[in-house]
């Protein structure tokens, strides 16, 4: 009795961990657009319901060879139609829009956001920092919707250590780590969306609620076998 008790408790709690990862997810209609000549990132969507990624409306340039790639990290799932437009499959929440110099840029900067020590971001592609990285590193080095390029002196974010001059304000995502152990990166897991703020994730005042890390991973890894047994 008391083995059959503990199963339903655990099956029970599960279930609404489950229910929890669903919930970021509102219900809405795929087709977010981004606007000509910029990239639009998504989050809460893909298969998980979890997963960040960008899309880029390239049609008005002359390269578009681009066309319909996802830009994002530890997925092959392809989540931008035509122009830059979410898919049914991908359908998340647009919440950052910013110019990446066309098709030659935008590739030149998941280069560098997968590059070297960036390639630990090469882990579940629900985690929101290569999302960050190319965001970033898009709005640093160009400058406007048509495409034309505002290069700048390289830097040294997003290389996971937090170097000098760089600092938890402007550098957080690097910086964090030395300030809050749960912001530092482990291979395999994806630190809270709170590591990517000034604050670290050290306090909660006006900050969201967010799974991550490997409280995330361990969900997820629960939620997929209890719906295979099942």
């Amino acid at each position: 009795m008391f083995e059959k008790k503990t199963i339903y408790c655990v099956a029970v709690i599960l279930s609404l961990c489950c229910g929890c990862l669903e919930g970021h997810r509102v219900a809405r209609k795929a087709g977010d657009q981004a606007r000509e000549g910029t990239c639009q990132s998504f989050k809460w969507g893909g298969t998980s319901g979890v997963h960040f990624y960008t899309c880029c409306n390239n049609c008005n340039e002359r390269d578009t060879s681009c066309d319909r790639k996802t830009y994002h990290s530890a997925s092959g799932d392809l989540y931008c139609d035509r122009c830059g437009t979410d898919n049914v499959k991908g359908n998340g929440q647009p919440f950052h829009s910013f110019s990446c110099g066309g098709c030659t840029g935008q590739n030149k900067i998941q280069e560098k956001c997968l590059s070297g020590i960036r390639r630990i971001y090469n882990i579940p592609g629900f985690c929101w920092v290569f999302t960050w990285c190319f965001k970033d590193k898009c709005k640093a080095q160009f400058s406007n919707g048509l495409g034309f390029q505002v290069m700048t002196s390289d830097d040294t974010s997003y290389d996971l250590q937090c170097n000098n001059g760089e600092t938890v304000k402007d550098s957080p995502v690097d910086c964090c780590q030395t300030v809050n152990d749960q912001c530092k990166f482990v291979d395999g897991q994806c630190p809270p969306l709170c590591c990517s703020e000034p604050d670290c994730c050290r306090t909660s005042a006006g900050t969201p609620t967010v799974l991550g890390g490997a409280a995330m991973i361990g969900l997820m890894s629960v939620c997929l076998t209890l719906e295979t047994l099942l």
